[in-house]
């Protein structure tokens, strides 16, 4: 991702300043740490890349923006309620700012309604080497955060399940968090293989 991180590209009103309560937030916390191990989350001055989300009966529980994923606590977590691209509005329980890609999770949560687990990590190898590999893959970069960066995903998806997004990182997408996230490290150790 060659763009600098400056933040959330939307606005976000909260419901509450409370920790959303899941039991599968402890899954993400153990994903977090591991794909933090494999490199898949670096972290920066400002911020650390990636996030991960489970979808809710009423939304969908997401990592705050900037988080680290390989140090992920419970507060760390944010309940995203409703979302709209138009007017760049979330609304949320949590007691941080939900993850800047929260835009990107809710529009992949809409189009594709099995979905209930959506990991994203910067896995560089996949990052460069995706067409060799013959892995689905954006056509054109995008700002991080973006409706364009959501539009160049939803016209490309379709019912692929790992997914590289050009110059920035991947999205896993399934059922469950072990589904999701044994995917990127299959997929990672393949390359490296290679």
């Amino acid at each position: 991702m060659t763009e600098e991180y400056i933040g959330t590209k939307f606005s976000t009103v909260f419901l509450a300043k409370e920790i959303p309560q899941d039991p599968r937030i402890k899954h993400m916390i153990l994903w977090g740490k591991k794909l933090s191990l494999l490199g898949l989350t670096p972290t920066y001055d400002i911020a650390a890349a990636g996030n991960l989300s489970i979808k809710t009966d009423n939304g969908y529980i997401i990592t705050g923006a900037g988080i680290d994923l390989g140090n992920l606590k419970e507060e760390d977590f944010v309940e995203v309620k409703s979302c709209s691209l138009d007017t760049k509005r979330i609304t949320a329980i949590g007691k941080k700012d939900p993850s800047s890609e929260s835009m990107l999770h809710c529009a992949i949560y809409s189009k594709r309604p099995k979905v209930r687990v959506i990991f994203h990590v910067h896995d560089d190898y996949a990052v460069n080497n995706c067409e060799e590999l013959g892995l689905r893959c954006t056509i054109n970069e995008q700002p991080y955060g973006s409706k364009a960066l959501v539009d160049e995903v939803l016209n490309v998806l379709d019912d692929h399940d790992y997914l590289v997004m050009k110059n920035h990182g991947i999205i896993s997408l399934g059922s469950t968090t072990e589904e999701v996230g044994e995917r990127i490290i299959e997929i990672n150790s393949k390359i490296k293989r290679n």
